[in-house]
């Protein structure tokens, strides 16, 4: 007989109510979901970790539009064999140490979730060498499912290797969302292009089922960049902003498209989404074009550091600038004021100031021709 009640179960019970702590293998799925949409977004992360490690090279190779096989070579620092093992656990990263360091992150990654989301999804295969090891031999891992399956050396020169293969094979919802070989594979391309657009000194290659579909050796500039991307018919068409802030290219009023293909905007060096700056871009060129056309626009924003705040999305495809400032009217102003110039260098005077100067050029019928 007890002298007291039992105030706790001794014996372990199920609980009994709706909600619960879900498993880890299924944490990390979700988690997983929310950094890697499609195999674009898995190529973003690994050649944006590539650019982070100094590379100078990136070449990217993918089969089945990316579902069957993702691979991301660099030459860039590479890692030792403790840090390539910890790589791939879930927010582990070299970027930042304190909360403190989200308010000036300089570098493309930094929440440490890009090897941890693509291994959760996928068969995944790291393999490096650290620049200027003093041993011949790296390190590969090997990551099924968010679990590691295999650590041990292995051949490979200084950088980092990264292979992707069945990507979303345990997750066959998501899987079954993906477009087709085609418009997958070219979603690829367009994140090729970007990044190496925000990039000209890097070289990008890109290999689409064994067939090479994009070579950029490193350029010059930006422009040099454009014309062997976008051609050079508009690269040696556009014209230059001057501000030190808001610098780049755009077209003149002479150039138009029929959609924004040719929008693309980096604010200190990271691509972000377009769409948020395409206002800006159409109200400089509002009523200067003709309805339904659009310009070419390659700005790019540089501030501070701690100006930017880009710990916005998982995607790190959004930013937000500091103390409330829109980048709005610095759009507007200084791709008003590089049109204005070129309109004046060009010969013709800006509409507002048309007509204030004229010029007899002859007479018919007894009135004068201007």
């Amino acid at each position: 007989m007890r002298l007291f009640p039992a105030f706790v179960a001794e014996e372990a019970i199920e609980y009994g109510g709706m909600v619960r702590v879900l498993p880890p293998e299924v944490a990390h799925r979700i988690a997983a979901g929310e950094v890697i949409e499609r195999p674009a977004s898995a190529v973003k992360e690994l050649i944006e970790n590539s650019l982070d490690a100094g590379a100078s090279r990136v070449e990217i190779e993918i089969e089945d539009g990316g579902m069957a096989m993702i691979r991301v070579s660099d030459d860039g620092s590479g890692m030792s064999p403790e840090d390539a093992e910890r790589a791939i656990t879930e927010h582990a990263t070299s970027k930042i140490r304190t909360a403190d360091d989200l308010a000036s992150v300089v570098s493309l990654g930094f929440r440490g979730e890009a090897l941890h989301a693509i291994g959760a999804v996928s068969n995944l295969t790291l393999t490096t060498r650290q620049r200027g090891a003093d041993h011949a031999l790296g390190t590969r891992v090997r990551v099924s499912a968010g679990k590691t399956v295999e650590s041990a050396t292995a051949a490979h020169y200084s950088g980092t290797t990264v292979e992707a293969r069945n990507l979303f094979f345990n997750l066959p919802v998501r899987r079954g969302f993906l477009g087709t070989v085609r418009s997958e594979s070219n979603a690829v391309a367009t994140v090729v292009e970007a990044l190496a657009l925000s990039r000209p000194e890097v070289g990008f290659s890109l290999r689409s089922d064994g067939r090479r579909t994009l070579a950029l050796p490193a350029a010059a500039d930006l422009r040099e960049r454009i014309a062997r991307v976008h051609g050079l018919s508009l690269a040696g068409s556009l014209i230059a902003l001057a501000d030190p802030v808001l610098w780049g290219l755009v077209s003149p009023l002479s150039v138009s498209f029929p959609t924004r293909r040719y929008l693309h905007v980096a604010v200190n060096g990271r691509v972000v989404e377009a769409d948020s700056f395409a206002p800006a871009v159409g109200r400089a060129y509002a009523d200067l074009l003709p309805k339904g056309r659009h310009p070419a626009a390659f700005l790019r924003l540089e501030l501070g550091p701690g100006e930017v705040d880009v710990n916005v999305h998982p995607a790190k495809s959004a930013v937000r600038l500091g103390g409330g400032r829109s980048a709005y009217p610095l759009v507007v102003g200084t791709i008003r004021s590089a049109l204005a110039q070129e309109r004046t260098e060009g010969g013709a005077a800006p509409p507002e100031e048309a007509g204030n100067e004229l010029t007899l050029i002859g007479q018919f019928a007894g009135r004068c021709i201007t």
